[in-house]
């Protein structure tokens, strides 16, 4: 009995129903194993019978008033369910199977609608408590839904047929659209055509030594995908929400970073960043700059932002600021490991690209070829591991005053999907910007 005076939603009924069904009709249990399992059953002695049932049927045994028993019999439940009687009396007042799978979605809703209360009430508990913290509480909340949403899809099971037709369909629709790409672009033509764009599901990290661009990649990346109705959710643990925003004026506009932080700009330049902001707050475009961020905090606030606003990428800058659920002995490598793995399904589960920006070692600077390698991901091998793709930014001039002038390397030392290899760009820092060092015509 529920709070309310009331008893849980269950049908008992439709529960017999179903059980009776199958004994009558071995291949209605084919249908209804696709809809409900043990636990939608609401009495226990109906869940039970249940449990023997398929447990016949997954030893490829026959199913009807006979064996149904002597299974019960075996696992020594018989008299727990009623006995002999009760199974017999549960065939007897069936008609048939032909209305199976309407009945096992009645009792599978009623089983729905008793998590949803169950979890309810949890959280309604848990949030009263002092020592609970809410993102925690709230991911855990999502979290639960999320399952209870795969319950209510259990049956909408996708063929490989359908899945082989909807991605001719993708290929064929970017190749009348001549752009080629089957996932979200970043502006940098060679960088598109070698990866057809980032992919959904994707875990891509950007990693790089200090100043050698990796924040301002992410941020034009975004800004370029955000113009193109892209939505974007960005956390940024190491820089405000304002740092962000001045550098995406200045690449916008093409004024000058340090002309925009002065706010002492030119007539002309004060009509080109006033054309940047009309553009701007257009942008579909949700920012976390709250920094110390646990990695259940990230996968909490991007599941709302997925939920409510339809993010379609995600970037996080950067990796190592971000702290594990656990400290074990003080080994970050196996924390950094975590939140890797966590990054990793948080992109399969809300099924978009999620950029990672990671800091690497001073390794790479010990030796006379300064260009990054995997083994220079600082803290953890697992980066490398759980990465589908891994792009280091490295600009020559940093260590060369020789090397030519805002030119910068992609290098794409790891790819899961394609081949590995090394993309050349312009980077201008005073506008924060990167183009094409070539056009492709496609």
């Amino acid at each position: 009995m529920s709070e309310y005076g009331k008893l849980p939603p269950q049908n008992r009924e439709m529960e017999e129903a179903i059980i009776g069904a199958v004994m009558l009709d071995n291949e209605a249990i084919g249908k209804a194993t696709l809809i409900i399992n043990e636990d939608c059953f609401y009495v226990e002695s109906n869940k039970i019978i249940w449990s023997a049932i398929t447990l016949l049927y997954h030893s490829n045994e026959p199913i009807d008033l006979l064996t149904v028993t002597q299974q019960l019999k075996k696992i020594g439940k018989l008299d727990e369910v009623g006995g002999p009687f009760r199974i017999a009396q549960i065939t007897n007042t069936i008609g048939g199977a032909a209305h199976i799978e309407s009945h096992c979605y009645t009792v599978k809703e009623a089983y729905l609608k008793r998590r949803l209360i169950q979890l309810a009430n949890q959280t309604e508990k848990e949030m009263y408590e002092d020592t609970t913290d809410f993102f925690t509480g709230f991911d855990k909340m999502l979290t639960e839904i999320e399952l209870i949403n795969r319950e209510l899809n259990r049956i909408n099971q996708i063929s490989f047929a359908d899945i082989v037709l909807d991605r001719i369909s993708e290929l064929k629709e970017a190749g009348d659209s001549k752009t080629y790409k089957t996932g979200i672009t970043t502006q940098i033509d060679l960088l598109d055509a070698q990866t057809m764009g980032f992919q959904s599901s994707d875990l891509i990290i950007i990693a790089g030594r200090p100043a050698m661009g990796k924040t301002a990649i992410a941020i034009d990346f975004m800004r370029h995908q955000a113009s193109k109705g892209v939505p974007v959710g960005f956390f940024s643990l190491e820089m405000g929400n304002k740092q962000i925003v001045d550098r995406m004026f200045s690449a916008d506009s093409e004024v000058g970073l340090k002309q925009i932080r002065r706010g002492g700009m030119s007539g002309a330049d004060w009509v080109k960043v006033d054309n940047a902001t009309n553009r701007l707050v257009e942008y579909p475009i949700w920012i976390c700059d709250k920094g110390g961020l646990s990695i259940n905090d990230i996968v909490s606030i991007a599941k709302q932002w997925k939920l409510k606003h339809g993010i379609e990428i995600l970037y996080l800058d950067y990796l190592q600021l971000c702290s594990g659920t656990f400290k074990k002995n003080g080994n970050r490598e196996q924390e950094i490991s975590e939140i890797s793995r966590r990054l990793k399904q948080l992109a399969k589960e809300l099924d978009i690209p999620v950029i990672a920006l990671s800091q690497l070692s001073r390794t790479c600077e010990t030796r006379a070829d300064k260009r990054p390698m995997l083994s220079d991901l600082r803290e953890s091998g697992a980066i490398e591991q759980d990465a589908d793709m891994v792009i280091f930014p490295f600009r020559e001039e940093y260590y060369n005053d020789n090397a030519e002038k805002g030119l910068c390397e992609l290098i794409i030392a790891k790819y899961r999907n394609g081949e590995v290899g090394k993309i050349m760009c312009r980077f201008n820092p005073d506008i924060q910007k990167f183009s094409n060092l070539q056009n492709i015509p496609f």
